[in-house]
């Protein structure tokens, strides 16, 4: 998804984040990795793990067909074997559609369980797309059994075409987000009870809202308990912002400090390269709290805030606006001093607004 404003952020100087370009010869070369990779060797990529399901999704339709013909030839020997082609074919096509209309209004209902509305119209593109590559499956397997191979075998390449024409869009949308490092792919429609209602209006407009350079950055700190979801919300908004088009970049705070205290940039595994954090629209920091507390004893005080301030101070630059120009996710955790949070935060981020806070708690009930 692009945005387009009248009149674009203005950035600070510094490393001004870009917008993703994966550009059909990445896709191809991300390809090239990922079946030419073994997975003894390196972990499974996002875009891999994505291809190989829609060519699962062909491949069974394929062996399908061919069941469901020879079983139409072997009860009823006496159909022409065209007409048990296009029986076989008719039949799988009405059940995949309908399998997938099920699986649609199952993953719904499960979606609807929790503080955020369900992305119906992503559950239903998702739907749509392994109805046609099951359809694709479905039609490759009426082909091979046609009397004439010439109409086979242009039938079998155009339907090979249409897979990856069909596949480009959605492979650059996988790329984008596994080259986030986000721990894994979460959403917000499947989020826990533990956000209050005037946060999770607060994250729809975060994410609805186009992201810098185009956009104003914004700063959000997440609070709570350990196993109130923090780390999965921080993953869902930054897979939602991923999955429309934004560079994304996941770190916890420990990696962010080492990366900006030697000016480097760690691009993960090889067969992934994650974005540059300088390059990032959005940086997610998870784990704020947790690295606090081996400087606890240290430094001899418990603020952390105050700790926290002085580890920016000695590992950043702040006349480097590295991280101003961005739009920032704080996974803080379990603090209660608010107010030291959100001043020391809008301090390092060099901004008048406050920023967006959201306190998670125990389970809770939407109504």
């Amino acid at each position: 998804m692009l945005f387009t404003l009248e009149k674009p952020y203005k950035t600070r100087g510094g490393h001004i984040p870009s917008i993703p370009d994966i550009n059909l010869k990445q896709i191809a070369d991300q390809l090239l990795i990922d079946i030419g990779g073994k997975e003894v060797q390196e972990a499974a990529t996002y875009s891999y793990l994505w291809l190989a399901i829609q060519v699962a999704h062909a491949g069974l339709l394929i062996a399908g067909h061919l069941l469901v013909y020879r079983l139409i030839m072997l009860f009823h020997s006496t159909v022409d074997p065209s007409l048990a082609n296009i029986y076989s074919m008719a039949v799988l096509l009405a059940l995949t559609a309908l399998w997938e209309v099920f699986s649609f209004l199952r993953v719904l209902k499960s979606s609807n369980k929790g503080p955020f509305p369900a992305n119906w119209r992503g559950i239903a593109k998702n739907a749509f797309i392994a109805t046609i590559y099951m359809w694709i499956g479905v039609l490759i397997g009426f082909a091979s059994q046609l009397e004439s191979p010439n109409h086979a075998v242009i039938i079998i390449i155009g339907l090979i075409i249409l897979f990856i024409l069909l596949a480009i869009p959605w492979l650059r949308q996988k790329i984008i987000w596994q080259k986030s490092a986000l721990p894994y792919v979460s959403r917000l429609a499947t989020s826990k009870n533990t956000v209050p209602a005037k946060s999770v209006n607060d994250i729809i407009e975060l994410v609805s809202k186009p992201m810098p350079p185009i956009g104003v950055p914004r700063q959000m700190i997440i609070f709570g308990d350990i196993g109130t979801g923090r780390t999965r919300l921080a993953s869902a908004i930054g897979t939602e912002l991923a999955f429309i088009g934004n560079k994304v970049r996941y770190l916890n705070f420990d990696k962010l400090q080492e990366l900006a205290h030697g000016n480097d940039n760690y691009t993960g595994p090889r067969n992934i390269n994650y974005w540059p954090w300088k390059d990032s629209q959005v940086l997610i920091i998870d784990d704020v709290n947790s690295s606090m507390i081996n400087l606890e004893k240290v430094q001899g005080t418990s603020d952390y805030s105050t700790l926290f301030m002085n580890v920016i101070r000695h590992r950043f630059d702040l006349s480097e606006p590295d991280l101003v120009n961005r739009t920032s996710i704080w996974v803080v955790g379990d603090e209660t001093d608010y107010d030291a949070w959100i001043n020391t935060i809008k301090e390092v981020c060099d901004t008048q607004s406050d920023p967006i806070v959201v306190v998670l708690t125990k389970e809770i009930q939407h109504i």
